[in-house]
């Protein structure tokens, strides 16, 4: 039984590190949203989207190793996460889903964005790479906020 109670209590632990984990993401959220807000931030255009460059080199000098892992953050950084849960890259309905209906598309323009970028930074990535892992990301964002905490 003593077993059992930590278990229990393990687990009510990693509801409430998930929970505030959560909340440091809504608030680096609504953090960053007030930086691209800033007039007097220089911007830079990542095809056809404008993004600080303050918040490009954020993402350059965090803790992204691969093309994939720059994709990633970079949209979360330009994306609120209420904008990114139960969307999909092509709003095109999934093969492996049939039975499923399609979920809407994020902005093209911004996904767009994020992708050449990357690839323009990554010289030898292929748009197809970037586009699976972000919609790879989108899912599990999905799935890890329909689990329960």
């Amino acid at each position: 039984r003593d077993g059992i109670e930590e278990l229990a209590n393990a687990v009510s632990d990693v509801r409430l590190l998930h929970e505030e984990l959560r909340e440091m993401g809504n608030a680096r959220n609504a953090e960053i949203t007030e930086r691209r807000a800033e007039p007097e931030d220089e911007t830079e255009d990542i095809g056809g989207f404008m993004v600080s460059k303050s918040l490009l080199k954020m993402v350059e000098l965090g803790p992204t190793k691969t093309a994939t892992s720059y994709a990633r953050e970079l949209l979360r950084q330009i994306f609120q996460e209420e904008e990114l849960m139960g969307k999909s890259i092509s709003g095109k309905q999934s093969n492996a889903h049939k039975d499923k209906d399609a979920k809407p598309q994020l902005d093209p323009v911004r996904v767009n964005a994020v992708v050449k970028h990357t690839c323009h930074k990554y010289k030898y990535t292929k748009e197809s790479t970037v586009r699976t892992s972000l919609s790879s990301m989108l899912n599990k964002l999905q799935a890890n906020h329909m689990s329960p905490p």
